[in-house]
């Protein structure tokens, strides 16, 4: 909860209560739950949201005890990154015959 000193012309101090919703192509995402504490805030864990997504993050605030509430939304659009492969020691490898050779992409990653 927090506490608002202003709404429109009228000065007070109350709670506020936030509810949080997700769409994709207009279906609510209900497996896509915010993990922050804060209730103001809606964080996802990393890798949520489907690459080339489109969604639609809605966001209503009321004042608890009241029935004034406020709806704002926001367009989320999940652009696609890059892969970078990285191999370590180099592009080019020699050894020997009947050796093994272990290549290390550990270093890999994406946007």
């Amino acid at each position: 909860a927090a506490s608002v000193s202003k709404c429109g012309d009228m000065a007070f101090t109350g709670l506020l209560d936030y509810k949080w919703n997700i769409y994709e192509s207009g279906v609510e995402q209900l497996a896509l739950v915010s993990i922050s504490k804060d209730k103001s805030k809606f964080i996802l864990p990393a890798y949520s949201l489907i690459a080339s997504g489109i969604y639609t993050v809605k966001a209503t605030v009321t004042i608890r005890g009241s029935m004034k509430s406020s709806s704002a939304s926001t367009s989320v659009v999940v652009a696609m990154g890059d892969i970078h492969a990285v191999v370590k020691g180099g592009s080019i490898k020699s050894m020997r015959i009947l050796t093994t050779l272990d290549i290390d992409a550990s270093g890999s990653y994406d946007e």
